[in-house]
């Protein structure tokens, strides 16, 4: 199964096609580098991404805050980790770099605050 991908790396943002032979061996074409060729197995055999989301804040100056994974989580696991986020509130302070969840969901990763939200 061929796919076609641009990476997103670099500056160089290189055309890639990533081939999955039989063997289960990869055929990448048009990385210039190896960190190219690195994102394309990794994009197309384990793809991750970051999640970055709000959460719901009681007796806050603002009713959200923001917050992101402390790692890339499996690309899977993204909507189980949204269900779960959307049920949250957190109460007024917040600080940003605040730990809302450790090993989040199992995936060794925490959840944390990127902004600061003052009680009202």
């Amino acid at each position: 199964m061929k796919k076609n991908m641009t990476c997103i790396l670099c500056p160089n943002g290189c055309e890639m096609m990533v081939e999955m032979k039989d063997t289960g061996d990869l055929k990448i074409i048009g990385a210039q580098c190896l960190r190219g060729r690195k994102y394309a197995a990794d994009e197309r055999l384990q793809p991750t991404r970051t999640l970055t989301t709000s959460v719901q804040v009681l007796h806050g100056r603002l009713p959200l805050v923001s917050v992101r994974t402390s790692a890339p989580i499996p690309k899977e696991q993204l909507q189980a980790a949204m269900a779960v986020l959307k049920e949250v509130k957190v109460t007024a302070p917040i600080i940003c770099s605040q730990v809302l969840f450790e090993n989040f969901l199992g995936l060794g990763v925490t959840v944390i605050t990127t902004k600061d939200v003052y009680a009202e």
